[in-house]
């Protein structure tokens, strides 16, 4: 779907550093390539702001209504997906000042996956990213995000990872997959209709950014 439906409206500055002019007017050019319909896509996904800020997006890959020739891969995703009651796959891409000169960093949030180019804590590694060797400033991003759901379904490795935690929860159907488990550690009461549900924990922004930073130094002349 869009994820901008004012795009002339003034976006929140991020609060973690300075970013320039040249880059905000790239990302809300990126930004408004994003199709409207990009949920009813072949592509199926969304693209949508982290708290109103144009340097965060939050992309996420539905995987609840797959076309019947999608590859073996794609229908695994979708069912270990299923069997959780969860319908979708979140990566989160955080641009900093000197896009698009260097590249966004980009981590599976949600739920923890683990393969090929994905570390268990969420980094994705892969050589479109690396700063020196594979990115390109010209890079469209919505071609990315689309060729990143390509990247996820064609790993052979890729698979849920087993972090969870059980706690009593109190079932609201009108809350998404994401929203649903987020927010559930805070609903815990004495309530008699709570029930024990095991939910995924997100990966950390902080400890995915540091494996990147890792790889990257390990992999200075490319993965």
């Amino acid at each position: 779907m869009a994820s901008d439906p004012d795009p002339d409206r003034k976006r929140k500055q991020p609060d973690d550093g300075f970013i320039g002019p040249f880059t905000l007017r790239r990302l809300t050019k990126e930004l408004r390539k994003i199709p409207a319909d990009s949920r009813t896509s072949p592509e199926r996904y969304t693209v949508e702001l982290e708290h109103d800020d144009l340097t965060r997006w939050v992309v996420r890959y539905y995987y609840d209504d797959l076309p019947e020739d999608c590859n073996a891969h794609a229908k695994k995703i979708a069912q270990d997906l299923a069997k959780n009651d969860l319908t979708y796959v979140e990566f989160k891409l955080v641009y900093c000042n000197e896009y698009p000169g260097k590249p966004p960093f980009c981590f599976n949030s949600f739920p923890p996956m683990f393969g090929k180019f994905l570390s268990q804590c969420g980094a994705l590694c892969h050589e479109q990213l690396h700063p020196d060797h594979g990115w390109q400033a010209s890079m469209c991003m919505s071609e990315f995000v689309v060729g990143l759901r390509s990247i996820l379904e064609e790993d052979c490795r890729a698979r849920l990872l087993n972090r969870t935690r059980r706690i009593k929860v109190e079932e609201d159907p009108e809350r998404d997959d994401h929203e649903q488990q987020a927010s559930e550690a805070d609903r815990q009461g004495s309530s008699s209709t709570l029930q024990e549900k095991e939910i995924f924990v997100p990966n950390e922004e902080a400890t995915a950014r540091r494996t990147n930073d890792f790889y990257l130094a390990a992999h200075s002349k490319g993965y």
